[in-house]
């Protein structure tokens, strides 16, 4: 297991586009398997919001992962892997190394991919697409059940959530990004009751997200191939 130093190795990415893109990161195909993908720094973590909002004192005792995204999400598989082992991998991707590529700092971890190959859509796109369906209403039970079970933190915000296709029909969602605590003191990682509190207040937020896209599709909006509400 890596213990959060860049590999020596840089990977090559060339021109391609990623296939995702948010405020912090960039997810490339990994050009050597189909089964992984690397998300690439697109901030310098120096400029992150959550560092410039934060106080002087904060900037100063906090370490460099705290701000740094793939730093902090590392840390945060590592020790689920470490805690939870393999059935982790239900409700999250595996993570394996930090990389050098020519686009900048990238992590390796899992490409979530549906039954076909194809890259799977987020729970945002899902619902543009099909609304809330009641195999989607199912599956949100089970994922949210797991991540209380196992004590995975993630907010669960539909573009954070991939929506699975299995071969054996229906569907999993699988958390790719927004997970860890962000308090000084992570007390809900320590205490089960604390954990089930934050998990519950983010499922909650989740729902209010998800009646603001199906109220959106009802609206007549439409989703783009990039993800985009026109």
């Amino acid at each position: 297991m890596k213990t959060g130093k860049l590999g020596m190795e840089t990977i090559e990415l060339g021109d391609v586009e990623p296939f995702g893109r948010g405020t912090h990161r960039a997810c490339y195909h990994h050009p050597d398997s189909a089964d992984l993908c690397v998300k690439v720094m697109i901030e310098d973590w120096r400029e992150a919001g959550r560092r410039k909002r934060a106080h002087w004192l904060v900037r100063l005792c906090r370490p460099k992962w705290y701000f740094h995204e793939n730093l902090s999400e590392f840390r945060f598989y590592h020790r689920i892997e470490k805690r939870v082992g393999e059935a982790a991998r239900e409700f999250m991707p595996k993570c394996y190394e930090l990389v050098m590529t020519d686009h900048g700092e990238g992590m390796v971890v899992d490409l979530i991919c549906d039954h076909d190959g194809k890259v799977s859509q987020t729970l945002a796109g899902y619902l543009f697409r099909h609304g809330l369906t009641r195999e989607c209403e199912e599956a949100l039970d089970y994922f949210w059940a797991g991540l209380e079970k196992y004590r995975i933190f993630s907010r669960g915000r539909p573009d954070n959530v991939v929506v699975r296709q299995k071969a054996e029909g229906g569907i999993a969602l699988v958390a790719i990004d927004g997970f860890g605590l962000s308090q000084l003191i992570p007390i809900a990682g320590w205490i089960p009751s604390r954990a089930k509190a934050r998990l519950e207040r983010w499922r909650d937020k989740q729902k209010r997200a998800i009646a603001k896209a199906i109220e959106l599709r009802r609206s007549g909006r439409r989703l783009t191939d990039k993800g985009v509400v026109r």
